[in-house]
């Protein structure tokens, strides 16, 4: 546990919980499992957390608020959509490198969330990708970006 820091305990089962995800896989992963890698009693985990599937709702849902986060302050900017679009590739990029850990399970992990949880989660993705085509879209109106597929290609 010295190797989290300062973060809280919960903080670091959710951090231990992720990289447990990552190795094992969010289904063959278990809270005894989870206990042993803190070095804890399994039933202590439930003291800082309610069960599996919360730690994997945080996880994901916390990483799709930073996503969003990231894209907004790029749509707040007054810049070309060239720009838009490079400076929203940028911030999904530093998003992702910022925790990979976290990176793998939110790609990899998701689909175990339950509904309504899952709808959410999918929700949230469609609007991030329509918010990414919306930028390509006035790109495209204004000029910016051509048109590049050949039509002739099946």
């Amino acid at each position: 546990m010295e190797a989290f820091g300062n973060l809280s305990r919960k903080a670091q089962v959710i951090r231990s919980a992720a990289e447990l995800f990552r190795e094992k896989g969010y289904a063959a992963s278990s809270m005894r499992d989870l206990a042993q890698k803190l070095g804890i009693e399994a039933a202590s985990l439930y003291s800082h957390i309610k069960s599996k599937e919360e730690i994997l709702q945080s996880l994901c849902f916390d990483m799709a608020a930073e996503f969003r986060k990231s894209l907004a302050e790029v749509e707040s900017k007054n810049h070309t959509a060239t720009e838009k679009l490079r400076l929203g590739i940028i911030g999904h990029i530093q998003v992702m490198a910022k925790d990979l850990t976290a990176s793998a399970v939110f790609m990899n992990e998701h689909r175990h969330l339950s509904q309504p949880f899952l709808r959410d989660f999918l929700l949230l993705r469609i609007n991030y990708i329509n918010r990414f085509k919306s930028i390509i879209e006035e790109g495209a109106s204004k000029g910016e970006f051509k048109d590049t597929i050949d039509k002739n290609w099946q």
